[in-house]
């Protein structure tokens, strides 16, 4: 009796075959865990499609939301300078600086009553010519100054005809203001006086800065760089009060210097032109 218990407890303890089928299933197991099935050809055409819609419809998306913020932080910078403007006026009983220029329109750095010279320190800003002075360089394009767009690179200042290292500002002056480039502009118009702001009937319109080529410290709605967005053509303006709107080439362009267009005024003695 104790000897077949043993043999039975003995026969518990080995494998089970199931009527020798352990075998048979352990390969069928072994079998289904090692094989994959891989892409077809048509699948991964499928996949590299939809990943060029997809590509086709997000980088102009993106592109577009970049130079979007590249124009907003454009619209920031020329608003500070109408701003320190303001401010400028306002302690110098509304007498505005001079443009700063030569007789070819050209940028004459070393003009102290020029507004690059005098409206940078309203803003903890170094002067063009302490600039120049203190460190024997100039503000370039994509440099991240006051002085720079953001939407200009290097290659652009160069196109525009200003060498690397050379002055080159983004940013210009109505050339209306300045009393002395006003008698050049209009001989025997009187306009040789100094401007105040009380010659200027809506400051909310009047043009003080907008963005310039680089080059001529000087500009009209003829003159300016219509460079963001640039299937509509936009441009930064700010204004007397110290505000800046964004405005389409198509709405305030036009070719003389003695009119004005699109509620933005150039020359307070000239009409405005729908």
């Amino acid at each position: 009796m104790t000897e077949a218990l043993e043999k039975r407890a003995g026969a518990g303890t080995g494998p089970l075959t199931w009527g020798g089928a352990e075998h048979e299933i352990g390969e069928r197991a072994a079998g289904t865990g090692t094989r994959h099935r891989g892409f077809t050809l048509i699948e991964l055409l499928v996949v590299i499609a939809i990943i060029a819609i997809l590509s086709a419809l997000l980088i102009p998306a993106v592109s577009n939301a970049l130079e979007s913020a590249r124009m907003s932080n454009c619209r920031s910078n020329v608003r500070q300078w109408g701003l320190a403007l303001t401010m400028y006026l306002n302690d110098h009983s509304g007498l505005f600086p001079k443009e700063g220029v030569t007789g070819s329109a050209s940028i004459d750095k070393n003009e102290t009553a020029a507004w690059f010279n005098v409206l940078p320190s309203y803003l903890d800003k170094e002067s063009i010519r302490s600039i120049n002075a203190a460190f024997g360089k100039f503000p370039e394009a994509r440099d991240g100054s006051i002085w720079s767009c953001p939407t200009v690179t290097t290659h652009d200042q160069v196109a525009l005809g200003v060498p690397r290292g050379q002055l080159f500002m983004a940013y210009a002056y109505n050339l209306w203001i300045d009393h002395g480039r006003r008698a050049q502009e209009w001989p025997g118009s009187g306009l040789g006086v100094l401007l105040t702001d009380i010659d200027i009937p809506d400051v909310t319109r009047f043009a003080v800065f907008s963005e310039g080529n680089g080059i001529f410290g000087n500009l009209h709605a003829a003159f300016l760089e219509y460079r963001h967005m640039r299937e509509d053509e936009k441009v930064n303006v700010a204004f007397a009060d110290g505000h800046a709107t964004t405005h389409k080439k198509s709405d305030i362009f036009i070719s003389t210097k003695t009119s004005n267009r699109g509620g933005v005024v150039w020359n307070p003695e000239g009409p405005m032109v729908d």
